[in-house]
């Protein structure tokens, strides 16, 4: 996905899929050094699992993001 537009609009149709679970308990983080965000996911039962988002700024912009879904062990 490139441009501000189309990642905008994916991620307001995220929130607009999975509401409150996608967003709560949200907290920023260094992860490997770069800015980060911390999702630790819904309820068991929810569809959001745990997530850890980094973001890569050039020039004072989101320039890529990055989106590493949490395996949980079988």
């Amino acid at each position: 996905m490139v441009g501000v537009d189309k990642v905008s609009r994916f991620v307001v149709g995220l929130a607009e899929k999975y509401g409150d679970d996608l967003l709560s308990g949200m907290r920023p983080a260094l992860v490997n050094g770069d800015l980060g965000l911390i999702l630790p996911g819904g309820s068991e039962t929810a569809e959001v699992r745990p997530r850890v988002m980094t973001f890569t700024v050039r020039d004072g912009r989101v320039a890529e993001v990055f989106d590493i879904l949490t395996c949980s062990p079988s």
